[in-house]
C-alpha cells in the first residue's frame, strides 16, 4: 500500500466483540502522496496485526477504542515515522481505551518531527494502556533509535499519569542498557505514571538481538 493517506481507519460501532487480522501489508509513501498513519478503534474490538512493514508515514498506527484488545506481533516493522510509531489511546466515558500488546516485533528510527503529543517510538495517552513484556511473557522486541521533535532519545512516552506500563524482556541498547522513557508530569491528586522493564538482568544486549534481520542494531 503506497501513498495511502489513511492506509487503514476503522472505526465499527461495538458491541459485537469483533476480531480483525491485518497479516503482512507493507505500508510506506509515495512521492506526492504522504502517509498519514493507520487508525483503528471501536469498542471491544480484538485486533491482531501481524508481520508486515509501515514506512515513512506520519504516524505508524493509532490504536484506539473502548476496552479494544490489540495485538502487534509476528516481526512487524515500524520505521521513519514522523512523530510516532505506535500510539496506544482512547477516551472513552467509561471504561478503558485500547491496550496494546506488543510482542516479536521491531519499533526503530521513529520521531524527530514536531507534531503534537506524544512523539517518539511507543507512546500512550488519554486512557490507553500499554504492554510491551511481563516477567511471565517477554515482549521480545527491537524498541531503539526513537527521538522526540528536540532529537532526544524518546523510546517510550507515557503521557497519562495512573498507569503503569511493563518492558521486559526488550532490546533497547547495545549494550543492554535502559530505555530513555518520558512521562507525563502529575497535576492534583494524579500519580505520576511507572515505567517497568525488570532491570539490567531483563534488558537483551546487541548479541541477544531477538531479529536480527530486522532492522539494525540499536545504538
Amino acid at each position: 500500500m503506497e501513498g495511502c493517506e489513511k492506509p487503514f481507519r476503522v472505526a465499527p460501532p461495538g458491541g459485537d466483540d469483533m476480531v480483525m487480522l491485518i497479516a503482512d501489508v507493507d505500508i510506506s509513501t509515495l512521492a506526492g502522496f504522504p502517509c498519514a498513519g493507520s487508525e483503528i478503534g471501536g469498542a471491544d474490538l480484538d485486533l491482531i496485526i501481524d508481520g508486515g512493514v509501515v514506512d515513512g508515514c506520519d504516524g505508524g498506527w493509532k490504536l484506539n477504542g473502548r476496552n479494544a484488545a490489540q495485538l502487534i506481533t509476528g516481526g512487524h516493522y515500524v520505521t521513519n515515522a514522523v512523530d510516532r510509531a505506535v500510539q496506544a489511546s482512547g477516551n472513552p466515558g467509561s471504561g478503558n481505551g485500547a491496550t496494546v500488546m506488543i510482542r516479536d516485533s521491531v519499533v526503530q528510527s521513529n520521531g524527530g518531527g514536531n507534531g503534537s503529543a506524544p512523539r517518539g517510538g511507543v507512546t500512550v495517552d488519554k486512557k490507553g494502556r500499554l504492554d510491551l513484556g511481563t516477567s511471565t511473557d517477554a515482549g521480545g522486541n527491537k524498541i531503539c533509535r526513537n527521538q522526540d521533535g528536540n532529537s532526544s532519545d524518546r523510546d517510550v512516552h507515557i503521557n497519562r499519569t495512573d498507569i503503569n506500563v511493563d518492558g521486559y524482556g526488550n532490546y533497547w541498547r547495545f549494550d543492554g542498557g535502559a530505555p530513555v522513557v518520558v512521562k507525563a508530569v502529575p497535576e492534583g491528586t494524579e500519580v505520576e505514571a511507572t515505567f517497568d522493564d525488570g532491570g539490567s538482568s531483563n534488558r537483551l544486549k546487541d548479541e541477544d538481538d531477538p531479529l536480527p534481520g530486522i532492522g539494525i542494531s540499536c545504538q
